[in-house]
């Protein structure tokens, strides 16, 4: 209760939202379109020739985190009390050329993994810690895309390398810092000037495979509708997801940053990853409200379905939020209740801070016991941000979470509390 009441302290002022989806700008914002304030982005401009026009954008943000973790030291053995300072840097270019085509680079920081897989995939988090010892910055976009003139009522754009997640949903699917690999193409049907159609098609390699050709991939197809007024906003929508050749990632084969699927001797994942998966945000403004000029309020859900396995195979999680940040002296507040049952996805990619504690290592996991965040996982997350400028935001972030299936009978409730000042340009 005192950490509760700590939290609550700290975000009456700090509050952050968590909506973090760019098909929905109003409902759901991410760093990208929301934090970075367009008109703060620099541009310069190179002549090539009389038709041709090479422009460059940039932008970024600095994120410093109070990150502690907290469990009973009495009742579960191994469960220590983990206090540390983190940031995160983060500077993406965006080169538009002629005919339309794109190139985009992002630097991040983050954690090293391992010399063979680079930084956490997951995380651009930098613990400060090694004595002052210089930090690794990594590479988080590195993609070129076509966006074709279709009409005036289609809109397409197809990328391939290393970008944004094309796949828009929320963090019991793929963790916010998730920038996935492969092939996308995003196709937007304007019916009218209320209503949308989304279609988005995605082919992500998850790893290679050196001696084999069977290179564990996911493919997957998300359609949506996207309908708004002056003061309601809708959206819901369905995917279909796979990843094929599961069987190849194994605890060696990528970084093993979560935990929770049942895997066999080996540690390959016994089960497959079929999953059907859907959607749905209602947002609505009421007028000017507490500072606000169209203060909202906004809910979401999410369901996921794993074919595969006959029981652990559900995922699900609802979300309230209230307020809008991003401008000078805004604010918005979440709750959310997340449910993943440990074969529904997936561990390797869904949200790394949201975790409890296990009293006996999981089976064939390669971890040990103590706090793991991953599937397996039920709790409530309470976001909070305050925008002090356009640049500057103050937020806080509280999980409380425990196990589905504990291995044990000590209880296996963990807190985490996030405390951060983020800084745009």
């Amino acid at each position: 209760m005192k950490r509760l009441f700590l939290f609550l302290i700290l975000s009456h002022f700090t509050l952050i939202a968590c909506f973090a989806q760019e098909r929905n700008p109003k409902v759901k914002k991410d760093f990208e379109t929301a934090f970075s304030n367009e008109e703060l982005a620099k541009m310069l401009k190179f002549e090539i020739s009389e038709q041709d026009t090479v422009s460059v954008y940039f932008n970024g943000d600095f994120r410093a985190r109070y990150d502690a973790i907290y469990g009973n030291s009495e009742q579960q053995l191994g469960a220590k009390n983990r206090r540390r300072l983190r940031y995160r840097v983060r500077i993406a270019f965006i080169i538009e050329l002629p005919k339309n085509f794109e190139v985009g680079i992002k630097l991040t920081s983050s954690d090293l993994v391992g010399p063979e897989y680079g930084g956490d995939p997951i995380s651009g988090n930098t613990s400060f810690t090694s004595n002052g010892s210089k930090k690794y910055i990594f590479a988080d976009w590195a993609y070129a895309s076509w966006t074709p003139s279709i009409g005036s009522k289609i809109k397409t754009r197809l990328s391939v390398g290393k970008f944004k997640n094309p796949n828009e949903f929320s963090d019991i699917v793929f963790d916010n810092d998730y920038t996935p690999e492969g092939i996308a193409n995003k196709w937007y049907f304007n019916i009218d000037k209320r209503q949308n159609i989304v279609l988005n098609c995605a082919y992500l390699v998850l790893d290679e495979n050196a001696d084999s050709s069977e290179d564990p991939h996911l493919v997957g197809a998300y359609l949506g509708h996207d309908y708004h007024n002056e003061n309601i906003h809708l959206l819901f929508g369905g995917a279909y997801a796979e990843i094929r050749d599961a069987k190849a990632l194994t605890n060696e084969a990528v970084p093993n940053s979560n935990i929770g699927n049942t895997r066999d001797e080996d540690g390959a994942p016994i089960y497959a990853f079929k999953n059907l998966i859907l959607d749905g945000a209602i947002g609505y403004n009421f007028g000017k409200f507490g500072g606000f000029d169209r203060f909202s309020i906004q809910l979401a859900a999410e369901y996921l379905y794993n074919f595969d396995p006959e029981q652990d195979n559900k995922a699900w999680t609802i979300a309230v939020r209230f307020g809008e940040d991003g401008k000078k002296n805004t604010w918005s507040f979440t709750y959310r209740y997340k449910y993943l049952e440990k074969d529904s996805w997936y561990e390797e990619i869904v949200d790394s801070d949201f975790g409890a504690y296990y009293q006996n290592p999981l089976p064939n996991s390669g971890e040990e016991s103590g706090y793991r965040p991953g599937t397996n996982i039920k709790g409530h997350r309470l976001t909070g941000r305050y925008s002090l400028t356009n640049n500057v935001r103050f937020s806080g972030i509280l999980y409380l979470g425990k196990l589905i299936q504990p291995l044990g009978d000590l209880k296996t409730n963990m807190e985490r509390l996030q405390v951060n000042v983020e800084f745009s340009f």
